[in-house]
């Protein structure tokens, strides 16, 4: 059954995320002339970091690509190259190098032989026309795309007033109630989805 990881058990691996993520940023602008910026993103940023039982826990990052050259903007296999061979040279033991998974590069930590922690690191345009698009590995078609991101502002909104009328614990239970039927059910809903359906059922709660 999932339950949430407390914040004292986060905090560590966050210092460990930003320790090896900021560099990343000073080495693309220096070496490349991009312009980019680190966000937590997810569970990590809402405070709502569920593990199953005793298993590994997860946090997620998007790096923000503010201004980077034409080049790299068309030459999209490059730019995912580029991004975790960097980040490569700044992991720390215990971590595998840079997995690219289909949406992220994904960064395992290994404790006593065992996975205890990974964090996934997306890869986003932010686009002049206001719009962001997430590069992905379309694995079948043997090709890196930008896709464009979901517009979530109804949902920002709506967390918003949650908030504003403190509600933010009814929001905690029913992401926490709604992760576990999910895994009753064997659904592997994304993590966001399972969020964003706790957002709606908490606003329209009476």
């Amino acid at each position: 059954m999932y339950q949430y990881v407390t914040k004292s058990k986060i905090k560590p691996y966050k210092n460990i995320c930003r320790n090896m993520l900021q560099p990343l940023v000073s080495e693309l602008r220096k070496k490349y002339g991009m312009i980019t910026q680190i966000q937590l993103i997810g569970s990590g940023a809402n405070n709502l970091v569920t593990r199953n039982g005793n298993g590994s826990f997860d946090l997620d990052y998007n790096l923000l690509l503010q201004k980077i050259p034409e080049e790299f903007v068309k030459n999209t296999g490059r730019l995912k190259d580029v991004v975790r061979s960097e980040l490569d040279r700044h992991i720390i033991s215990g971590f595998s190098y840079g997995q690219d998974s289909t949406a992220s590069v994904t960064y395992i930590y290994h404790k006593d032989g065992k996975e205890c922690f990974h964090f996934d690191l997306g890869v986003i345009l932010c686009g002049a026309d206001g719009r962001s698009y997430r590069l992905i590995n379309d694995k079948t078609n043997n090709a890196y795309i930008w896709n464009e991101i979901m517009d979530t502002r109804n949902i920002r909104r709506m967390v918003q007033a949650i908030h504003k009328r403190k509600d933010w614990n009814h929001l905690r239970v029913n992401y926490l109630d709604l992760k576990n039927d999910y895994l009753k059910q064997q659904d592997d809903l994304p993590s966001y989805d399972i969020y964003a359906e706790a957002v709606n059922l908490t606003y329209n709660r009476r």
